[in-house]
């Protein structure tokens, strides 16, 4: 029983980290796109002066 619990313990804070991992990806790449995003707004204001 005691073996079980800990198993499952594991299992759940492996899914934790998991899903903070997967969080903070997606945020870097959001945030990587926005950047990219401006990055050309910024070199078409550029051309057009």
């Amino acid at each position: 029983m005691e073996a079980l619990d800990l198993i499952k313990h594991g299992y759940l804070s492996c899914c934790v980290t998991a899903n903070i991992a997967i969080g903070m990806i997606i945020e870097t790449l959001t945030i990587m796109h926005r950047l990219y995003r401006f990055q050309i707004q910024l070199q078409a204001m550029m051309i057009s002066i």
